[in-house]
C-alpha cells in the first residue's frame, strides 16, 4: 500500500505538507516562546514594585505603618526622633486599626481569643467582630510574625492574592497572554483605592475582587457543583475581611458579571436558572463559613451603628479625577500643596498615564484572537458606568442607592470596583496590542461590528479630552507655581504618548518586534510610577515608632489599676491604649447610643467623628469636673505639655526690659520670690539656637529657702515660644511655704534665650490650683491630672434610686444629683429597697480581656456596680456560680444586685450575640467544604486509572500502526 494515499497526494505534496506543519510548529514554539519571556518580565516587574515599595518593613530598622505619626503628639514625640510625616491622612490606621491586632495577637500568645477590648472608648467588640480583619486569610503574619514585622506581611499577602486572581482569570479562564496577568496585578496594587487604603482591612478585602470573578466565571461558563466551593471560600475570605461595603459593592458586581457571561454563553432559560441556582448556593455558603462573625456583626449593627451618619455626602468632587493620570496634581500624602476638595484618602484615584493609555487602546485596537463573550463590553460599561455614579451621580447614582450596603457606605469607596475594571481593561488593552488585527481588517468589519468599533472609539476619544480637561484647568486655575507638579504633569504625558507609538507601531508595522516592545514598555511605564506614588503615600516609619513606651505610660501603669484615664485631644492618640493595655473612656470604636448620650454629657465635643471621642482642651475647665467622669472611674487625665493646666493664672509683675541667655555651662536663671502651691509655670522664649534637631531640654526645678526641691520637670523646646508652658506637680506646696524657680538648660550643643529682666530675674507666669479636686501627678512628655473626686469604675452602692424618665436621669447625672454610693436604676421592677446601710470591701481583677472576676465581701445587701458598657451585648453575670442578671444602671452602666452579707464572687464573662450560633453554622460549612473535596479528590484519582489505560492502549495502538506503515514502506520501495 503506498503511504502517500493517506495524504492524498505524491511524495512533493507530502513534503510540502511537513514543511508546512514544522513551520507552524517552530512559530508556535517561538510564540511561546516569546510570551514566557514577557512574562517573566511581567511578574519581575510585580516583584520589584514589592522589593522597592514593602519589603524594607522586614528589615527590622522599619516598619511599614504610619507610626511616624505618633512622633507629632505627646508623649511620643519626647522619646522619637522622627521630624516629618510620610501620610498624615491615615491616623486611623494607628490609633484603631493596629492597636486592636496587636492585642488580639498578645491575647493568643497568651492563651485565649480577646473577643472584648476592655482598653478603648470604654470598651468595645474586637475578635467579636470583624472589624480587625484578624480572622482573614492575609491577616496570618499577625498571628505567627512580631507585631512590628505584620503589617509588611500582610501587604505581601495582599499583592499575592492579586497575583493568584489575575492569573487564574486572565491567563487560565480567558487565555490571554501570559503578561496580561502580571500587568492587570500592577495596575490594581497600585491603583488609587488600593494605595490610599493600606493598612485598613479595606485593603484585605478588595484583594480578593480578582479571585471572586474567577470563581465567579467558572460557575457561568462550566456550570459544575464543585464551583460552589469556589465561590463559598472566597466570599468567606472577604466577609472576614472586615469591611463589609466593599464585599457588597463586589458581589453586585460578580452577579452582573454572572448575567452577562451567561447571556453571552447562549444559555438555555433552563440552564441559567440552574446556574443561578448554584451561584445562590455558594453566596450561602461562603456566609455559613463566616458565620461566626456574621451573625454577631448583624446584632451589631442594628444595634450601634448608624448607617445614615456614615453614609457620607454622595458623589465625589469630579476634579480628582485629575489624580488618575497625575497622582500628586491636588497636592501629596504628606500635606504639601494640597489642594483636594475632600480627604485625599477617600479621593485618590491613580491608575497611572501607561495604564490609562492601555485603557483607551483597549476600547479601539480589536484583538486578532478576540477576548471571551461578553467581557470586554461588560468591564467597559461597568467602568463608564460605576465611573458616572462616583464621580457625576446622575440615574447611575440614583439606581445604586436603591441597593442595600451601598446608600448606607459613602460611594466614592467604589473606587476598589473601578479598580479592578480599570486593571482589567489595561490587561485587554496590551493584549490587543500584542496580537492587533490589521488596521485594514477593523475597517472592513461587518457593518453591526464597524459601528460597535466606533462607538467604542468615540468613548475612548470622550475620556481622555475629559481628563486631559481636567488636568488642563486644574492647572490653569490653580495659583501654585509648583514645579514638581507641572514636571510630573509632563512626564505622565510624554509616558501616554510613547506608549502610543509604541501600540501605533504594533498595529501598522509587520515588524513582531513592535507588538512585543507593548508589553515591556507597559510594564515599565506602569512600574516607575507606581512605586513612586506608593513610596509617597505607605510609610516606611523608624522602628523606634512602633508603640513605644513612655513615662506617661510606665505611670499609668503602675497606678491606674482597675479604673480608667481620659485624653485630650490628641494626647496619646486615645486608642493606642489597646496597645498598651490601659483602660480608656476616650479612643475610636462605635459605642452604643445609651454610652454616646451619657459621654456627651461631660463634653459636648467628646466625639469628634462617629468613632474617635476624646475631650476638647476649649472645655476642660467645664469637662473635668463633670461628675460622670467620677461615676466612670476616669481616675487621671493625660494634658499635652503645651496646654495650660486648669487653674488660675497670676501674672508675676517683672521688669522685662531685658534677655538672658542660657547654656549648659551657665549658671542657672532664677525667678523672684513665690509662696504657696504652684501647677504650672509659663516661660517666655525669644530663640533657641540648637545643633540638634530635637531642640534643647530646660529644666525648672521649684526650690525651698532652705535649697530643698519641692517640684521639679524637664520638657524639650525647639523654638522661640512666647507661652513655653511647664507644668509641675507642685499642688501640695503649703500656702506658707516660700520658694523660687531655678530655670536651666540641660543640653550642650544649646542656647536658649529667655526674656528676662535687666537683673536676670526671668519673666515668667503661674499658674495656682483652683478648687477643683485636681493635682498634677505626672509633667515631662505629658501632664497628668489626677481626679481626686473619681470613683472606682468597680464599685459598692449600698444605696439605690429609680429614675425612669431618660431626660430626668441624665440631668441628674450630669448635675450629681445623687453620691457616688448611690446606684440610678431605670426601671422600678428592678429596685431591691436597699436603705444605703451596708458597706463592702470590693476587688476585681481581669482573668482576659473576656472575663472579670469580683470578690465582695459585705455587711449587708447592696449593688456592685461596673461601669462598662456591658448592656444586652453578650455579657453575662454569675454571682456565687449562680447566673444572675445585669441590671441597667447609671444610663450606660450595670450593677448586679448582692441579697446578703457575707463573702461573694461575681464573675462576667463576654460571649458575642448569636456567636454559639454562629460557630456551629461555620463549623458545619466547614466539614461540608472538607468533605466536599474528599469526595472529588477521591472523583480524581479514581479517573485517572481509566484514562492511563486508555493512554496506553492509544500509544499500543498507534506503535502497530506505525509499525505496519513501516513494514507496507519498506515492501513498496522493494
Amino acid at each position: 500500500m503506498n503511504s502517500n494515499r493517506k495524504y492524498g497526494g505524491s511524495a512533493p505534496v507530502l513534503e510540502e505538507v511537513h514543511r508546512e506543519k514544522n513551520a507552524l510548529t517552530r512559530a508556535s514554539r517561538g510564540r511561546w516562546r516569546v510570551d514566557g519571556i514577557l512574562t517573566v518580565i511581567g511578574w519581575l516587574a510585580v516583584v520589584a514594585f514589592a522589593v522597592m515599595t514593602v519589603v524594607p518593613g522586614l528589615s527590622g530598622s522599619q516598619v511599614f505603618a504610619g507610626t511616624d505619626l505618633l512622633a507629632q503628639w505627646a508623649p511620643w514625640n519626647s522619646v522619637t526622633d522622627e521630624s516629618s510625616v510620610t501620610n498624615g491622612g491615615i491616623s486611623d490606621t494607628i490609633d484603631s486599626v493596629i492597636p486592636s491586632e496587636i492585642l488580639i495577637a498578645e491575647s493568643a500568645d497568651e492563651g485565649f481569643f480577646a473577643q472584648w477590648d476592655p482598653y478603648n472608648a470604654g470598651g468595645v467588640e474586637a475578635l467579636a467582630l470583624p472589624n480587625s480583619a484578624m480572622l482573614s486569610p492575609l491577616s496570618l503574619p499577625w498571628w505567627v510574625l512580631p507585631e512590628s514585622m505584620a503589617p509588611v506581611a500582610v501587604k505581601l499577602m495582599e499583592i499575592a492574592a492579586v497575583a493568584l486572581g489575575m492569573f487564574l482569570l486572565l491567563k487560565k479562564r480567558w487565555g490571554l497572554p501570559g503578561f496580561a496577568p502580571p500587568i492587570a496585578t500592577l495596575v490594581f496594587i497600585s491603583s488609587g483605592f488600593m494605595i490610599a487604603w493600606t493598612n485598613w482591612p479595606q485593603t484585605r478585602v478588595a484583594a480578593f475582587i480578582p479571585l471572586l470573578f474567577w470563581a465567579t466565571d467558572r460557575l457561568a461558563v462550566e456550570r459544575k457543583w464543585r464551583d460552589v466551593l469556589s465561590i463559598g471560600v472566597v466570599l468567606s475570605c472577604m466577609l472576614l475581611g472586615g469591611f463589609p461595603a466593599v464585599v457588597a459593592y463586589s458581589l453586585y458586581a460578580a452577579i452582573a458579571y454572572f448575567f452577562v457571561r451567561t447571556i453571552a454563553m447562549k444559555q438555555g432559560f433552563k440552564t441559567i436558572c440552574a446556574s443561578f441556582f448554584r451561584s445562590g448556593c455558594g453566596v450561602a455558603l461562603g456566609i455559613a463559613l463566616a458565620a461566626i462573625q456574621i451573625l454577631p456583626f448583624a446584632w451589631f449593627t442594628t444595634h450601634y451603628v448608624d448607617f445614615e451618619a456614615r453614609s457620607g455626602s454622595g458623589i465625589l468632587d469630579s476634579r480628582v479625577l485629575a489624580s488618575v493620570v497625575v497622582p500628586g496634581i491636588l497636592g501629596y500624602p504628606d500635606g504639601s500643596s494640597s489642594t483636594w476638595p475632600i480627604h485625599f484618602v477617600e479621593g485618590f484615584s491613580y491608575i497611572g498615564a501607561a495604564a490609562f493609555a492601555l485603557l483607551l487602546a483597549a476600547l479601539v485596537i480589536r484583538r486578532k484572537e478576540g477576548f471571551p463573550a461578553g467581557t470586554f463590553w461588560y468591564f467597559t460599561a461597568g467602568l463608564v458606568f460605576v465611573g458616572i455614579a462616583v464621580y457625576y451621580g446622575g440615574l447611575p447614582f440614583e439606581l445604586l442607592q436603591y441597593l442595600p450596603g451601598i446608600s448606607g457606605n459613602p460611594v466614592g469607596r467604589m473606587r476598589s470596583i473601578l479598580g479592578f475594571f480599570a486593571a482589567i481593561l489595561v490587561a485587554f488593552g496590551a493584549a490587543a496590542l500584542f496580537q492587533p488585527k490589521r488596521l485594514h481588517v477593523q475597517l472592513a468589519l461587518p457593518e453591526t461590528r464597524r459601528v460597535r468599533w466606533v462607538i467604542s472609539g468615540l468613548l475612548a476619544a470622550l475620556i481622555a479630552v475629559t481628563m486631559l480637561g481636567l488636568i488642563s484647568f486644574k492647572i490653569y486655575t490653580s495659583d501654585r507655581t509648583v514645579a514638581s507638579i507641572r514636571i510630573s504633569v509632563l512626564v505622565s504625558m510624554a509616558i501616554m504618548v510613547v506608549i502610543g507609538v509604541v501600540g501605533l507601531l504594533s498595529v501598522l508595522s509587520r515588524r513582531a518586534i513592535w507588538r512585543t516592545m507593548v508589553p515591556i514598555v507597559s510594564s515599565i511605564g506602569i512600574l516607575l510610577p507606581a512605586v513612586s506614588v506608593a513610596q509617597s503615600w505607605w510609610p516606611l516609619s523608624d522602628a523606634d515608632t512602633f508603640y513605644p513606651e513612655t513615662s506617661t505610660h510606665s505611670y499609668l501603669q503602675e497606678n491606674l489599676g482597675q479604673d480608667r484615664y481620659a485624653s485630650v485631644d490628641r494626647t496619646m492618640s486615645p486608642a493606642t491604649s489597646s496597645a498598651y493595655q490601659l483602660r480608656s473612656l476616650t479612643g475610636h470604636g462605635f459605642s452604643s447610643p445609651q454610652w454616646r448620650e451619657t459621654m456627651t454629657l461631660i463634653d459636648p465635643d467628646f466625639y469628634l467623628t462617629q468613632t474617635f471621642s476624646t475631650l476638647s482642651s476649649a472645655n476642660l475647665a467645664e469637662s473635668l469636673q463633670s461628675p460622670v467622669l467620677d461615676r466612670f472611674g476616669v481616675k487621671y487625665v493625660t494634658l499635652d505639655p503645651d496646654t495650660v493646666p486648669p487653674g488660675t493664672v497670676e501674672d508675676v509683675a517683672t521688669e522685662a526690659d531685658g534677655e538672658t541667655s542660657l547654656t549648659e555651662s551657665t549658671s542657672a536663671l532664677k525667678t523672684k520670690e513665690q509662696t504657696g502651691p504652684v501647677r504650672a509655670i509659663i516661660l517666655h522664649i525669644s530663640d533657641v539656637a540648637s545643633a540638634s534637631v530635637d531642640g534643647a531640654e530646660i529644666a525648672v526645678t521649684i526650690v525651698s529657702d532652705d535649697g530643698s526641691t519641692l517640684a521639679a520637670t524637664t520638657r524639650e523646646v525647639s523654638g522661640a515660644d512666647d507661652q513655653f508652658v511647664v507644668a509641675l506637680s507642685g499642688d501640695a506646696i503649703s500656702e506658707d511655704q516660700a520658694w523660687h524657680a531655678e530655670v536651666s538648660v540641660q543640653s550642650g550643643s544649646a542656647t536658649v534665650t529667655m526674656v528676662s529682666s535687666k537683673t536676670g530675674d526671668v519673666e515668667f507666669s503661674l499658674v495656682r490650683p483652683a478648687d477643683d479636686n485636681l493635682q498634677v501627678v505626672h509633667t515631662g512628655d505629658t501632664t497628668i491630672l489626677e481626679r481626686m473626686t473619681a470613683l472606682s469604675r468597680i464599685r459598692w452602692s449600698s444605696s439605690e434610686v429609680v429614675v425612669s424618665n431618660s431626660a430626668e436621669r441624665l440631668s441628674a447625672l450630669k448635675e450629681g444629683t445623687y453620691s457616688g454610693e448611690t446606684v440610678i436604676l431605670e426601671h422600678a421592677e428592678d429596685a431591691r429597697n436597699v436603705d444605703g446601710s451596708s458597706s463592702a470591701t470590693v476587688e476585681s481583677r481581669d482573668i482576659d480581656t473576656n472575663t472579670i472576676e469580683i470578690s465582695v465581701q459585705s455587711s449587708g445587701a447592696g449593688w456592685v456596680t461596673i461601669s462598662d458598657p456591658m448592656r444586652d451585648n453578650g455579657w453575662s453575670a454569675t454571682i456565687d456560680g449562680v447566673a444572675t442578671e445585669l441590671t441597667d444602671a447609671d444610663n450606660a452602666a450595670v450593677a448586679v444586685y448582692v441579697a446578703s452579707a457575707g463573702q461573694h464572687t461575681i464573675v462576667l464573662q463576654y460571649r458575642p450575640p448569636y456567636f454559639t450560633a454562629g460557630a456551629y453554622i461555620s463549623g458545619c460549612a466547614v466539614l461540608i467544604v472538607v468533605a466536599s473535596l474528599l469526595v472529588l479528590a477521591i472523583r480524581k484519582i479514581r479517573g485517572r486509572q481509566p484514562r492511563l489505560q486508555a493512554t496506553e492502549i492509544s500509544a499500543n495502538s498507534e506503535i502497530g500502526e506505525g509499525e505496519q506503515a513501516f513494514d507496507e514502506s519498506e515492501k513498496t520501495t522493494a
